[in-house]
């Protein structure tokens, strides 16, 4: 499906068009090409005299060039970066596209054509459609449903070693949206643990998991402590080190919301759109919501926490 889109929008080497947009153009696609350079120069990998008055390479590529996929570039000639990147992109989301349908099947422990649907649907999602050309935060996509598998795993059979691997995983491949994983993984450990167990019941396997979800992921944090204390000394001496977090804001109503999902509506490209937070389901996703309500066999204590 991605090749029919590069197809139709004339996308080298399917036309005269540059899959290199924005930032991808800009940096990106730069940074690989420089990171192919030191590997087949034997050029250090610590420190780069490439920009300016030179730079920290390491921290550099813990968020551009962190992914093991991007080792593949070794096998293309250093004139077909554009092709690199689109074949990256592709391959990033296809993998994306597996991963979800992995988990649905392991999930609801079903094997229908419906997963392959949904595992399509996830990787042609809107946050993919605007945010494809930051190719450095596609791994986490491909990684998130594993890492919520390994949770559940955990939760409920005390399988701990899967969620440490893909979390652990995750904060290499990117630790800016590694962030994001770990905030949402905090709070789904809450809801599909009140989910899974009654508190008065189960407490002290609540106990139990709480602790061992605790300890696997601070293990995951110190695993990958080798990519992110350097970038945590790098990002303290750069211009954002003081930065504030920004004003919290909401639309101003429900049409608003509902009305960003449609075609033709303004591209969710940039945050500046407005100054409106963007949404990235889709409309069958809230044609859907009401049928979770509807369903009989779905607890109305799942149905509050979820």
């Amino acid at each position: 499906m991605y090749c029919i889109v590069y197809t139709i929008k004339q996308v080298s080497p399917f036309g005269e068009n540059s899959i290199l947009r924005v930032d991808l153009f800009h940096q990106y696609a730069p940074f690989l090409e420089e990171l192919r350079y030191r590997l087949t120069e034997g050029k250090n990998l610590f420190y780069s005299w490439q920009d300016g008055l030179g730079k920290d390479f390491l921290a550099q590529c813990a968020y551009y060039t962190a992914s093991p996929l991007d080792f593949l570039i070794l096998l293309f000639p250093r004139k077909k970066i554009s092709e690199f990147i689109l074949f990256l992109i592709t391959l990033k989301a296809t993998l994306s596209s597996a991963s979800f349908a992995y988990y649905l099947k392991k999930h609801f422990g079903k094997n229908t054509a419906m997963i392959s649907v949904f595992g399509t649907m996830y990787s042609l999602c809107g946050f993919m459609t605007c945010y494809y050309w930051n190719v450095m935060w596609l791994d986490t996509v491909a990684l998130f449903p594993l890492v919520m598998l390994g949770l559940e795993w955990l939760i409920k059979e005390g399988k701990h070693l899967f969620y440490f691997v893909t979390l652990a995983l995750t904060m290499v491949v990117n630790f800016y949206l590694a962030v994001l994983v770990c905030v949402f993984t905090a709070l789904y450990f809450v809801v599909y643990t009140l989910s899974t167990y009654e508190i008065k019941a189960d407490l002290k396997k609540i106990l139990n998991r709480f602790l061992l979800f605790s300890v696997c992921s601070i293990l995951a944090a110190l695993t990958a402590s080798f990519i992110l204390v350097p970038v945590a000394s790098a990002l303290s001496s750069t211009e954002a080190s003081d930065s504030t977090f920004p004003a919290f804001s909401v639309y101003k109503n429900i049409y608003q919301m509902i009305a960003g999902h449609f075609l033709g509506s303004v591209p969710a490209v940039l945050a500046r759109n407005e100054d409106l937070p963007n949404v990235y389901s889709g409309v069958l996703t809230l044609l859907l919501l009401p049928a979770y309500f509807f369903n009989k066999k779905i607890s109305k204590k799942d149905k509050i926490l979820k």
